[in-house]
């Protein structure tokens, strides 16, 4: 398997203490992320129900309408709680699921490069 697709649910989307960034909380059954990102970037509000998908391979998007980057896994712990950590041209992505074996169908290591998309 090439990706992870999950339905997932905005939360909250707060300011950060860096000007014009927010900080994004999305939750679903298999997951729950945490990320940062310049407000210009964000294609959804709070409410929205989206899928996110995280692939080696670029998945089908709509330009403008969904968020899709490509980004860099910075790290994987597997201390306490399994998560993946993704930069997004420096903006962090915090991936953490429910079932740590999710994350094994990627087979990813520090350094892959790697898309994270949330879809409407």
């Amino acid at each position: 398997m090439d990706s992870i697709r999950s339905r997932v649910k905005v939360l909250s989307i707060k300011d950060s203490r860096i000007p014009g960034v927010k900080i994004i909380e999305l939750g679903g059954e298999e997951l729950s992320i945490t990320m940062d990102l310049h407000r210009e970037l964000i294609t959804f509000r709070e409410g929205d129900e989206l899928e996110m998908v995280t692939s080696k391979n670029l998945p089908k998007y709509k330009d403008g309408v969904d968020l899709c980057a490509r980004g860099v896994i910075v790290s994987i712990k597997d201390k306490d709680h399994k998560r993946i950590v993704i930069s997004l041209w420096g903006y962090l992505v915090i991936i953490k699921p429910n079932d740590p074996s999710i994350l094994d169908k990627l087979d990813l290591k520090p350094s892959d490069e790697i898309y994270y998309c949330l879809i409407k």
